[in-house]
């Protein structure tokens, strides 16, 4: 198992391949290559013993530093609220997305930002798609743009002025690739000051408009899957797994975002430091239509949770309490078969839980070694 990268040498050869533990012990800081795929199913159970070499000294030799998120981070970024706080308190989030023929993408990520615990939920669906959202879930105030089954150009300025009012702005769940479509999402990027989390057809559109982005994605979050990323980044699909903290790292750079490469581990990079933070949660019961969706309305809702700090901690949250969910699901339901919905509604409890962790002291993130 390559400790860098986690690759495996003749991973199909039962004489020559890698050996798989049971248990796994590391010196003086977790190697990348025991948390990501394939190395990691290697590793079994993973010990780590810094054999007294102190952690800040290995921080300060680190050249491109990654870390592990454990509870302990989540705790300390994912606040209590406060006991006299009200709904306005806890951020307005609008779910601009969806068409006719995926009107239940739309509705998933709202439904991931209300379990979050977003103060106010507006979900604005292009107009002929609204009879099929209004009235699914109360809690959600749904409105129809314009006339069509996707969004146009000429929808664009409503969005735009309603934006002021908005704390984050979600965009791309259902949305489908009408050339319309582009154009609409083109003029509100280039319009709105709130930040905006983008997901899968606003991703896809979105290739080859790096300058767009680049000059607005301090206050950007892109979530890309594998294929998502693999069309925006150029990267082949193989030079993305041969190594993709360096791309994801590479890419958040050039494009100026905070992302989040989802995948087995999910990947969070900050737009502002560069930093890689590795995530622990989540289980392949998660692999089904309509997950990425729910976590679009997540990471939304954390990024106006009341005393969050800056975006890549919201995605880092959005990202870590959302496997915390799937992993609830899988322990009450069975290893796979829950849905995305299931997945969201797990999620109080998940909080519920965190906040009952406080008392605990916040430990230091693990750092990973590079190469």
């Amino acid at each position: 198992v390559n400790s860098d990268t986690g690759a495996v040498s003749n991973g199909d050869d039962d004489e020559d391949g890698p050996l798989f533990a049971d248990m796994t012990v590391t010196f003086g800081a977790l190697k990348r290559g025991l948390v990501l795929y394939p190395g990691r199913a290697c590793a079994g159970h993973v010990e780590v013993d810094p054999i007294g070499m102190p952690g800040p000294l290995l921080m300060q030799l680190e050249e491109d530093p990654a870390y592990l998120l454990q509870e302990s981070d989540i705790a300390e970024i994912v606040v209590p609220r406060s006991p006299d706080s009200h709904k306005g308190t806890h951020g307005t989030i609008a779910i601009v997305t969806g068409s006719s023929q995926m009107a239940g993408a739309a509705l998933m990520a709202a439904h991931g930002a209300v379990r979050s615990g977003a103060g106010k939920v507006f979900l604005r669906v292009p107009g002929a798609t609204a009879p099929y959202c209004i009235g699914a879930q109360p809690e959600i105030m749904v409105r129809g743009v314009g006339t069509g089954d996707h969004f146009t150009a000429a929808d664009a300025d409503e969005i735009i002025a309603e934006s002021k009012n908005w704390s984050v702005l979600a965009m791309g769940p259902g949305m489908g690739r009408d050339a319309g479509t582009k154009e609409f999402l083109l003029k509100v990027l280039a319009a709105v000051d709130c930040p905006v989390v983008l997901d899968a057809d606003a991703l896809n559109l979105l290739a080859g408009e790096k300058a767009l982005i680049a000059s607005r994605g301090s206050r950007i979050i892109m979530t890309p899957h594998l294929a998502e990323f693999s069309r925006l980044s150029g990267l082949s699909m193989t030079e993305i797994k041969a190594d993709p903290i360096a791309a994801a790292r590479h890419f958040a750079s050039e494009w100026k975002v905070n992302l989040v490469l989802k995948g087995a581990p999910t990947l969070i990079v900050s737009a502002r430091t560069g930093n890689v933070y590795i995530n622990s949660t989540g289980n392949a019961g998660m692999a089904c239509g309509g997950m990425g969706d729910v976590l679009t309305g997540m990471i939304a809702a954390m990024t106006a949770h009341q005393g969050m700090s800056d975006l890549c901690s919201a995605a880092c949250a959005g990202v870590y309490l959302h496997g915390s969910a799937g992993d609830a699901c899988r322990k009450a339901r069975g290893p796979y078969g829950f849905t995305p919905m299931e997945t969201a509604d797990a999620l109080p409890g998940v909080l519920a839980s965190l906040e009952e962790d406080l008392a605990l002291p916040i430990l230091q993130q693990p750092l990973l070694g590079g190469k």
